[in-house]
């Protein structure tokens, strides 16, 4: 009988911890800006004498939230000689294009509200391409 008292207080507690939160919000949700790193690198070749012998590897990273239906890529490490290209299908809608970005300026794409899938090649020799999932609202 006391184990069985014990876990009822044990699941009112958890219960009433996780409800508190919902009690106490203003009901109002506001979105922030979400910056999300592509999940699989892009991996390239630096050539022989390059900085980071024998590849290099990066993640360029979408921001989503900033407007509604826009994702924003981006590279932290594009050089003014590189182009990245980005190619992403939305999952939800269809839709699909295909962004430019360089090192001093972002690529938007005007994804719509979906589930994004994104593709990162730049015009290096690369082993692996970066590759992402966004959520865009």
């Amino acid at each position: 009988m006391r184990s069985l008292r014990w876990s009822v207080c044990k699941a009112l507690l958890v219960a009433g911890l996780v409800a508190t939160p919902l009690v106490w919000s203003s009901g109002e949700a506001v979105a922030a800006p979400g910056v999300t790193p592509f999940q699989i690198p892009r991996v390239w070749a630096s050539g022989t004498f390059g900085l980071c012998f024998p590849a290099c590897v990066d993640a360029p990273f979408a921001v989503t939230g900033e407007a509604p239906g826009v994702v924003t890529f981006h590279d932290p490490t594009l050089m003014e000689s590189i182009v990245l290209w980005v190619g992403w299908t939305n999952l939800s809608t269809g839709a699909s294009g295909v962004v430019r970005v360089t090192g001093d300026a972002p690529g938007i794409g005007f994804t719509g509200a979906g589930v994004v899938v994104a593709s990162a090649m730049g015009n290096l020799v690369e082993y692996v391409g970066a590759r992402g999932i966004f959520y865009v609202q």
